[in-house]
């Protein structure tokens, strides 16, 4: 019983902050200050993934030649004509 009663308050509290974050957004959007979060930005060619992979290298490897997650060639190659193969 003591459990639900205090996932009801952590609820209440979640909320309440969600609330509070929506009105210091809107406040800040008025003023001119908040533009919103900036789109993440290409670290890395996605041509050149689809070279690397070509030429035989593995996903790890074309990701540590990028300088970039394994999973960021993933969607590379996901997006363009080179056949994924994962290992």
């Amino acid at each position: 019983m003591l459990a639900a009663v205090l996932l009801g308050v952590a609820e209440m509290e979640q909320e309440t902050r969600r609330e509070r974050q929506r009105a210091g957004i809107d406040a800040a959007r008025e003023r001119g200050v908040y533009t919103g979060r900036k789109p993440g930005s290409t670290r890395a060619r996605p041509k050149r993934a689809a070279e690397l992979r070509a030429k035989g290298l593995t996903v790890d490897e074309v990701a540590l030649a990028m300088n970039v997650s394994g999973r960021t060639v993933r969607r590379y190659l996901a997006t363009g004509s080179c056949a994924l193969r994962t290992s």
